[in-house]
């Protein structure tokens, strides 16, 4: 997997996967008749005996699943987020009453899956699947990071949700090349901790998924105006890393965050309510907070970058929003 390569997560999520299995031979992949779109052919050819197709019947490859895991399996259900969690929901929620050793996978999340359109751009996956207990929610943001997230999965004990893109995006470490202020220790992975990718006393940033890349671009755009942004990229959305949040809003007072999917509902409503609990009894000082995200519309058909400008999720929207919220905080510390 080549750096400079431009890659989907799926791509990487296909790769963690063939390597889990070649270490554990109760590592499984179920399809809902979508393993080209997963980029399951290479699991398929080197472990046959280890994949399942389950036709076009999601609810019917959840139950599947479970029977796997009761046997001491680790099967990966996969299908495109639009039908996984969206059209089994019923029996995903009972794999997580049963807190079951089970691994959802959805694709195609988010609102750049291309030319498919409204019907498969997955903007609720997250609001159904973080309000479940026991659910371990995952959003790598580039290859790299979802081939590592794959293999940690493959050896953490619970249901967890995988949320995969169809755009091929660069490393993101390459990404923060163009960064003057990049952290030296960004580059480490880890399921339980935020990536601080920049350091900052303007304002944070908290960004999950391939969208890290737009964000990426307007913190360097923000640094030409001057202006220190603190970028933190979440790969696990829950269990959320809220310490290392709180402890950057505590020193910034203003905080955007950036969800490939419905405003005030899913990721972005969870991290607010968990900042709202928390941060009063830490911090006497305001936090003033702004979000980007899809505002309660369903998508349509369209390239990544039409998608991302008409929707107001591109680099230039997310400059926008952080000169608004840093106009709030001078107008706010004036007073």
């Amino acid at each position: 997997m080549s750096e400079n390569q431009l890659l989907a997560t799926r791509d990487g999520f296909a790769a963690g996967l063939v390597k889990a299995a070649q270490v554990n031979p109760n590592i499984m992949a179920l399809s809902a008749d979508l393993s080209d779109s997963l980029k399951l052919a290479d699991f398929k050819k080197q472990f046959p005996s280890q994949y399942v197709e389950c036709g076009v019947a999601e609810q019917n490859m959840i139950g599947v699943a479970a029977g796997l895991s009761l046997l001491g399996k680790i099967p990966f259900a996969t299908s495109f987020a639009s039908f996984n969690p969206a059209r089994n929901f019923d029996q995903i929620r009972n794999i997580a009453y049963s807190n079951l050793n089970l691994k959802i996978v959805g694709g195609h999340a988010g609102l750049v899956t291309g030319e498919d359109g409204a019907i498969h751009q997955a903007l609720e996956d997250l609001s159904l699947m973080i309000s479940l207990p026991n659910m371990r929610l995952v959003s790598p943001a580039d290859a790299k990071q979802a081939k590592l997230a794959t293999l940690a999965l493959a050896k953490d004990l619970g249901p967890s949700y995988l949320r995969l893109s169809r755009l091929a995006v660069a490393d993101l470490e390459l990404s923060l090349k163009n960064l003057i202020n990049k952290r030296e220790d960004s580059n480490k992975f880890s399921l339980d901790k935020a990536q601080v990718l920049t350091s900052g006393k303007d304002l944070t940033i908290v960004v999950s998924g391939t969208i890290a890349h737009q964000a990426v671009q307007a913190c360097f755009e923000l640094q030409q105006l001057g202006i220190r942004a603190e970028l933190i990229n979440l790969i696990s959305l829950k269990p959320l890393d809220l310490e290392s949040i709180l402890l950057s809003c505590q020193k910034t007072q203003a905080l955007l965050i950036i969800s490939e999917e419905q405003l005030g509902s899913g990721f972005n409503a969870y991290l607010a309510q968990q900042l709202l609990n928390n941060l009063g009894e830490k911090n006497s000082k305001p936090l003033l907070t702004e979000f980007v995200a899809v505002n309660n519309t369903f998508g349509e058909s369209g390239t990544a970058q039409q998608l991302l400008s008409k929707y107001h999720l591109d680099s230039q929207a997310i400059l926008n929003k952080t000169l608004l919220l840093l106009k709030k905080k001078r107008k706010l510390l004036s007073i």
